[in-house]
């Protein structure tokens, strides 16, 4: 049994993913200040045993409040637009972006302690960016350009002169998340929204004329009269991300 749900409802719903993943970084961020706590070994230590979980838990934390204040406005705009002009697949993308990510800051990523969830923003840019463009579908091709339009000016800090404007930014989380965004858009690229295809009405119009010719001519020379039929086919430090 499958549910009708109007479109205002549809985009109130579209918050609610993102809105509860915000809420679980910033109570991480308030318990780890409340109590004095440092969280730090929850991120990713590059090529490193103790370093492995941190592939799941590095997105649930961040290195001060301005770090996780920077990170909450595109996680809101992004995951709502993902949450909703994909609803079917965002669950899958969301997982798979952390996830892919997280192993290559593992693989990639350069000495240090990689936290943050800036590699899940760059991985919704991508993913949305390129999902529009692929498709070919009007509603999510405007959404790759307002993507692209609000978010475009952070594709420097995906390479290593952002480590040059400021040695705590992770840029291999950034990669990490790019990449693993655009390799969602083509896998998913038959999942979610598609172009609509139309039939050409003077296509139409034409065999069905060019029938009717035919069967007139083939009639002709009858003495009955004419019958025809019209067919249509057609780990020191922290990196944050």
């Amino acid at each position: 049994m499958t549910f009708e749900v109007s479109e205002p409802k549809k985009m109130i719903l579209a918050f609610v993913p993102p809105f509860l993943y915000l809420f679980i970084l910033w109570m991480f961020t308030f318990l780890e200040w409340g109590m004095g706590w440092n969280f730090w070994y929850l991120g990713i230590a590059p090529r490193k045993a103790e370093g492995l979980f941190g592939i799941v838990t590095h997105i649930f934390v961040h290195s001060d409040f301005y770090h996780l204040l920077a990170n909450t406005i595109p996680l809101l705009v992004l995951g709502w637009l993902l949450f909703y002009f994909y609803s079917d697949i965002a669950p899958k993308v969301f997982i798979w972006i952390w996830l892919l990510s997280g192993i290559f800051i593992w693989v990639a990523g350069r000495p240090g302690w990689h936290v943050g969830a800036s590699s899940l923003i760059y991985g919704f840019i991508f993913f949305l960016f390129l999902s529009g463009i692929i498709r070919r579908h009007a509603p999510v091709i405007a959404v790759s350009l307002v993507v692209i339009f609000l978010y475009g000016s952070i594709i420097w800090n995906m390479f290593p002169i952002a480590e040059l404007v400021n040695a705590e930014t992770s840029w291999e989380g950034h990669l990490g998340g790019a990449l693993s965004g655009a390799i969602l858009a083509v896998v998913y690229r038959k999942h979610g929204p598609q172009r609509k295809e139309y039939i050409d009405d003077d296509e139409k119009y034409d065999d069905g004329q060019e029938n009717i010719d035919l069967n007139l001519c083939s009639n002709i020379n009858k003495p009955s009269s004419p019958k025809w039929e019209n067919n249509d086919d057609g780990v020191s430090g922290k990196v944050e991300i």
